[in-house]
C-alpha cells in the first residue's frame, strides 16, 4: 500500500453518535508493506455512567474507567498517533469515525478526518460476503474471534482481515482507490446506507414495516406518515431524515 493505515475500534457507552462517549479505543497499525506493527489500547473515563446492558456486551464497568483520563486529555496523543496515516475499521464509516470525530470536536480539534482515506473492512466484506466481525474472522482467518468486544482485539482482528481481503480480492494497493472502493454504493441506493432505494422510478423505503413502499404513498397513508415522523425523531442519519422530510409535514 502507499501509506500506513491505522485500524480504529471503539467501545462506548451506547450507539448514539451525538450523545454517547468512548470508554475504550484500540489502535492497530498496518504498515505500507502490509504488516501489523504497533498496537495500543486506551481506556477512557466517559464522564457518565455506562449502562449495564452495554457493560454486558463489552465488559467495561464504571469502576474500571473511573480513574482513567477523559477523552479531551487523550485527544492530543491520539491525534498525533493518527497524524499522516490513513484510517480503517470495521463498520467505521457509520460509527467509529463519526463518533471519534465528535469526541475530537468536543476537545477542540476540528476537521481531523477531512483529507483522510477511510478503509472500511466491513464495506469490503459486505460487498463480497455480508457477515459480522466474528463471522469475518471465521471466514478470512479460519478461527473463532475469542476477543469479541475488546477494542484492541477487535481492531487487531480487523487489521488481519483487511490484509487478507486486499490479497484475496486483488484490491488496489493505493489507499485512495481503496477508499473509493469502500464508499461506492449500489446504483439504486439513494442514501449512503441503502435505507432508501430507487424502485420503479420512485424513492422507496428499504427497511421497517413499510419496506418496498414508495415514499409518495405517505401523503395518503396515515400510518406510514406516522411511521416516517417517528423515524425523523430517531437516531437515523441526517441524510435519511432529509430525504424523508420531503414526504411528511
Amino acid at each position: 500500500m502507499d501509506n500506513d493505515i491505522i485500524i480504529i475500534d471503539l467501545e462506548t457507552t451506547g450507539t448514539n453518535i451525538d450523545h454517547d462517549r468512548i470508554v475504550s479505543i484500540g489502535l492497530v497499525t498496518i504498515t505500507a508493506d502490509g504488516q501489523i506493527a504497533d498496537s495500543v489500547e486506551h481506556f477512557v473515563n466517559p464522564g457518565r455512567p455506562i449502562p449495564k446492558c452495554v457493560t454486558d456486551i463489552h465488559g467495561i464497568t464504571d469502576e474500571m474507567v473511573k480513574d482513567k483520563p477523559k477523552f479531551e486529555q487523550l485527544a492530543p496523543q491520539i491525534s498525533e498517533a493518527l497524524q499522516g496515516c490513513d484510517v480503517g475499521g470495521y463498520n467505521a464509516d457509520r460509527f467509529d469515525i463519526p463518533l471519534l470525530n465528535k469526541e475530537f470536536q468536543r476537545a477542540g480539534i476540528y476537521g481531523f478526518f477531512d483529507d483522510v482515506n477511510i478503509i472500511d473492512a466491513y464495506a469490503i466484506y459486505r460487498k463480497n460476503e455480508r457477515r459480522d466481525l466474528s463471522a469475518a474472522v471465521r471466514f478470512y482467518l479460519g478461527r473463532e474471534h475469542e476477543g469479541a468486544h475488546s477494542a484492541l482485539e477487535d481492531a487487531r482482528a480487523t487489521a488481519e482481515i483487511l490484509i487478507k481481503q486486499i490479497d484475496q480480492y486483488n484490491l488496489p494497493k493505493d489507499n485512495a482507490e481503496l477508499h473509493k472502493y469502500c464508499h461506492e454504493k449500489p446504483e439504486n441506493w439513494v442514501d449512503a446506507e441503502g435505507k432508501i432505494i430507487m424502485q420503479d422510478g420512485k424513492q422507496t423505503l428499504n427497511f421497517g414495516k413499510f419496506r418496498n413502499k414508495p415514499l409518495d404513498e405517505a401523503s395518503s397513508n396515515h400510518d406510514m406518515a406516522s411511521y416516517l415522523r417517528w423515524v425523523l425523531g430517531s437516531d437515523f442519519s441526517d441524510e435519511v431524515k432529509n430525504i424523508l422530510s420531503n414526504y411528511v409535514k
